[in-house]
């Protein structure tokens, strides 16, 4: 009898031991760094909304930006293997519908808490803080560069951009030399290029930036006018809000 139950007993620890004995994992990020450009498919277990453009951008040395599928956010990360910290988060403060702004809320929230990152076989990396909060996102790769911005303009290094109201809707915009980044009210990210470089020089002579369907039409000063234009339509004055 005793030496049944010793079977017995062997058995049953090993078949615990088979179903506790955790699995290795499928790709480990001790060794890599996080950077580019990602897109976020689920925050907190819950999805995200269609047609949402939530978008974070990692620059390999520690600043963050990217979008939230209503306004801008900016912030500094720092990362450890697979230990991760978000400090110093901002967003701009555009008003969207209560769906988009209770997902922003989540996302902002998720990253405040994460803690750790992990990634699987798929190229996924998950975000994790405590429960319930957790980011899974995928690498988006980069957009063709406008042969008229200048080699170090890339959508990662987008600059914290202005609020204009134009038409009476709300656009993000930031404008450099080469290039004017423009947050559609829906919350797509455009990259416009210049259309007229050579005339850098000229001072008195706007700039013009234009993708083909969006144009956006701005002086050489910082408070100057802008003007915007969608498809053939008429321009029209964007007011920079504060």
């Amino acid at each position: 009898m005793r030496h049944r139950a010793s079977i017995r007993l062997a058995l049953v620890l090993l078949a615990l031991g088979g179903c506790t004995t955790a699995p290795e994992p499928v790709s480990g990020v001790d060794d890599w760094k996080i950077s580019g450009s990602w897109r976020v498919e689920d925050v907190d277990g819950k999805g995200v909304m269609d047609n949402a453009n939530l978008l974070l951008d990692f620059d390999g040395a520690g600043r963050l930006s990217g979008s939230t599928g209503c306004n801008r956010v900016s912030g500094a990360y720092a990362q450890e293997g697979s230990t991760i910290h978000f400090t110093g988060l901002v967003s701009t403060r555009r008003m969207c519908t209560p769906a988009l702004m209770n997902q922003e809320e989540s996302l902002l929230a998720s990253l405040a808490a994460a803690s750790t990152m992990s990634r699987d076989q798929s190229g996924a990396l998950t975000l994790k803080g405590a429960k319930p909060y957790q980011i899974l996102m995928r690498s988006e790769p980069m957009p063709a560069q406008s042969v008229a911005a200048p080699p170090a303009q890339r959508m990662i290094i987008t600059p914290t951009p202005d609020t204009y109201l134009c038409g009476g809707e709300h656009y993000l915009m930031a404008l450099e030399a080469g290039v004017a980044y423009v947050t559609l009210p829906g919350g797509e990210l455009l990259q416009l290029p210049l259309m007229n470089p050579g005339d850098t020089a000229d001072v008195a002579s706007p700039r013009t930036f234009s993708n083909g369907r969006l144009t956006v039409f701005a002086g050489r000063e910082p408070a100057a006018t802008v003007r915007l234009a969608k498809g053939r339509m008429a321009a029209e004055p964007c007011e920079r809000q504060g």
